[in-house]
Formats: C-alpha cells, structure tokens, sequence
C-alpha cells in the first residue's frame, strides 16, 4: 500500500508542476488565433476595404487645392 501512496503523490505532483508550465502557453495561443482571424477577416472583405481607402483618400486629396 506504501508504493501507491508513493505513487499518487509523485503523479499529483507532476501534475502540478506541468499544471504550472502551461499558464504562458494559454495566452500565445488566444494571440495567435485573434492575429489569424483578422487576417481571415482581411482576405475576406479586402475587395471592400480596398475601395473604401480609395475613396477615402480620394476625398483628402481632392479637398485640398494643389500647390501649382
């Protein structure tokens, strides 16, 4: 009986410890799925963001008189 007390105490303490390890490793994965979902989200609605930066520079720059 000696050897399963021993035995559930070294288990229970590598979970622990591997309970541990992981904590860093929770946040680098939510930032990596966010960075690829908007990526997604980019190549999905590129064609309309496209041409709303166009218009959108179109009208700074036609609302400013050249220089010549």
């Amino acid at each position: 009986m000696e050897w399963l007390d021993r035995f559930l105490i070294a288990a229970k303490m590598k979970m622990l410890a591997l309970k541990d390890d992981e904590r860093g490793v929770e946040g680098f994965v939510v930032a990596i799925v966010l960075i690829l979902i908007g990526v997604l989200l980019c190549a999905l609605f590129w064609d309309n963001i496209s041409n709303w930066f166009t218009n959108m520079w179109g009208r700074i720059t036609g609302a400013t008189d050249p220089i010549a």
